[in-house]
């Protein structure tokens, strides 16, 4: 907490603060950041997702950095092994002296760091990593926070998708065996229910192994109808290619991660084209490989970043990936103004109550109040740093536009009569736009 407390002071205005030596890697010119990627070995096709986040850094120093200051991103290779990752991080954290280690890829990966990130209290941000852990168990670990949607959701709704269009459906199942392929087969099964003996066979393989042709062979042998490809990398083009020489044709579904753009082309490329013809993924970034979003403003964007950047596939989906995180910040502020001002309008006289005659309460009441009213002060103030600290706000001062944007929902409470012009939603609706002119977002 303490950390976002003092980046929200340290991104304001050229008054700020300048950091001293207990604010790692923020200096009145440049805040460093770091993380890993597998820049080498059988995941390096992922590594482009630190390369788009890299590319957004690149563009928003070219237009003045953040407030004055610029973003430094020091990206370290840790080949997609926990190993590498330890040893990457304490270097980043106790060497480089990183403010916060962000976008770091993979879930064996980024659990090997995160006890030692919590206990140093460096922020472990937006994770690229969609291991339910990051969700559940946020009150054990305050400093880490993922990004993507869950892996056993994203099994959930891959299991609806065969109980819906292939009932009767024989399933093979390859999975990579650690905390990543576990997640999604424990999702797979959840979302068969009392089908779940539709699993022919689940076969798992080691991330280090050199292929998984022999799991795919063990997989073919029970005639199955749907392979099921939960699997990362290398290993995932390994087993469309090897299904293809045995001349296995079934439906073939591939999660997330491992249906790039730039995955599935090798595949067809390589010998796998018959195989993945009809294959069935799911899909939560813009892809910019996909026709319906060629006039899409964000993806032109998108593309004009990377040219800049000098990327040469602007069909990767992992670039989107990787710059993605920074534009979720606009509309997280506009929810939660929408939601506060909503809330001050339908609960006007409680509010009322609480913001201007606060003397009437009980002290054991006042308490509460005065607590509530700090956590809330305390989200909206992490909210405009975190937009400022991606660049999507360009406040001039945090601090005044976060008092701003508190009192757009403490006055309402004040003038808001029930049957008036306008219904809490309505009001909430025009707040969040006045919300986001306050911090001067880039929408």
């Amino acid at each position: 907490m303490r950390r976002i407390l003092v980046l929200f002071g340290l991104l304001c205005a050229p008054v700020a603060l300048a950091g001293s030596a207990a604010d790692p890697g923020v200096s009145s010119t440049s805040i460093l950041i770091g993380g890993t990627a597998p820049l080498s070995g059988e995941a390096s096709s992922a590594g482009a997702v630190s390369k788009g986040a890299a590319a957004y850094f690149a563009y928003l120093n070219g237009r003045g950095g953040v407030n004055g200051r610029k973003i430094e991103y020091e990206v370290l290779d840790d080949g997609y092994e926990p190993p590498r990752t330890v040893e990457a991080v304490r270097e980043l954290v106790q060497q480089d002296r990183v403010f916060a280690v962000f976008n770091s890829l993979g879930t064996s990966t980024n659990l090997a760091v995160r006890d030692f990130l919590n206990q140093s209290k460096v922020p472990q941000l937006f994770v690229a990593s969609g291991a339910t852990t990051w969700g559940r168990d946020y009150r054990r670990y305050p400093w880490t926070i993922g990004y993507i949607p869950s892996y056993q959701t994203e099994g959930i709704v891959l299991a609806r998708n065969v109980l819906k269009t292939k009932l009767k459906a024989k399933i093979a199942l390859l999975y990579q065996d650690d905390e990543y392929g576990k997640d999604l087969l424990a999702g797979f099964t959840r979302g068969l229910g009392t089908k779940k003996a539709q699993i022919a066979k689940a076969v798992g393989y080691d991330p280090t192994a050199p292929d998984v042709n022999s799991q795919v062979a063990e997989l073919r042998a029970t005639k199955a109808t749907v392979f099921m490809i939960f699997a990362f990398g290398k290993f995932a083009i390994q087993a469309e290619l090897q299904a293809a020489k045995l001349g296995w044709r079934p439906q073939v579904y591939v999660n997330a991660v491992a249906s790039s753009t730039s995955l599935m082309t090798i595949a067809a490329l390589t010998g796998a084209a018959k195989v993945i013809q009809g294959a069935i993924s799911i899909v939560f970034f813009k892809d910019p490989s996909d026709p319906r979003w060629a006039k899409d403003p964000g993806i032109a964007l998108f593309q004009k970043i990377m040219r800049a950047a000098g990327a040469n596939d602007l069909r990767n989906g992992y670039y989107v990936a990787g710059m993605a995180s920074a534009f979720t910040l606009v509309d997280a502020l506009r929810r939660a103004v929408h939601d506060f001002a909503a809330h001050h309008a339908r609960d006007h006289i409680g509010a009322r109550v609480i913001n201007y005659e606060l003397s009437a309460l009980a002290p054991d009441h006042l308490a509460e109040i005065r607590r509530l009213r700090h956590e809330t002060e305390d989200e909206i103030r992490r909210l405009v740093a975190r937009g400022i600290d991606s660049g999507e706000f360009h406040a001039r001062d945090p601090r005044i536009a976060t008092a701003a944007l508190l009192s757009l929902g403490i006055d309402l409470a004040r003038w808001y009569r029930d049957g008036g012009h306008w219904t809490p939603d309505e009001i909430g609706e025009e707040y969040a736009d006045i919300a986001l002119r306050i911090v001067a977002a880039q929408v």
